[in-house]
């Protein structure tokens, strides 16, 4: 079967992306994505002729992505506490697979970045933090999230604290991870994930 050019770099770019969330970005070369793909070296150079071309274009994946993910549970989620449940599903996954969060690798290797990676890392950032903010702004709206403090710390509080467990979740699995997540639903006063299971997929 022959692979169309359009095909090849979706599939590079998804190779890429496995490797990023397993490996980090300084973990892995061409030549990982080549064996695994079953294309020559050139093939991903031609597409990419460096790999801070690469990683860029990673990230603005990751980022269209969220975008798209954002739409789809805002359009689902009815409660600020069921738009946070859904991130909290998100996050798992990445704990059940043993993956870091996009987030998570560019926070440890953001100084050996490239620039464009880096200025695109902050602005995932920014729309990670914006739809958690959102989620608790609605949340204290709608009386299904109860929570002390200024709606921009609370979200750091929770981005830092998912982050933190998704590290613990590699060395202990999900259920590290579902400890960080029961913590951060009793600080905010939110009901269990019983809700939010219904939207987290």
């Amino acid at each position: 079967m022959v692979r169309r050019r359009g095909d090849t770099r979706r599939d590079i770019l998804s190779a890429a992306e496995h490797l990023f969330q397993v490996k980090g970005f300084n973990g892995f070369s061409y030549q990982h994505i080549a064996q695994e793909l079953g294309v020559r070296n050139a093939a991903v150079h031609y597409h990419f002729p460096s790999k801070g071309d690469l990683g860029l274009a990673m990230i603005s994946r990751f980022r269209e992505d969220f975008g798209w993910w954002r739409v789809q549970q805002e359009a689902r989620s009815t409660t600020g506490s069921q738009r946070l449940e859904a991130f909290f599903g998100l996050d798992r996954r990445y704990s059940e697979q043993r993956k870091v969060c996009p987030l998570g690798v560019v926070g440890v290797e953001f100084a050996g970045m490239p620039p464009e990676m880096c200025r695109e890392a902050h602005a995932l950032v920014d729309d990670v933090l914006s739809y958690i903010e959102d989620a608790l702004a609605l949340g204290r709206e709608d009386g299904t999230l109860s929570f002390d403090g200024e709606l921009p710390a609370v979200a750091l509080h929770v981005l830092a604290a998912t982050q933190g467990g998704l590290q613990l979740g590699r060395l202990q699995g999900p259920r590290g991870f579902d400890t960080v997540l029961d913590g951060l639903r009793s600080v905010l006063r939110m009901a269990g994930p019983a809700d939010g299971a219904r939207v987290a997929g």
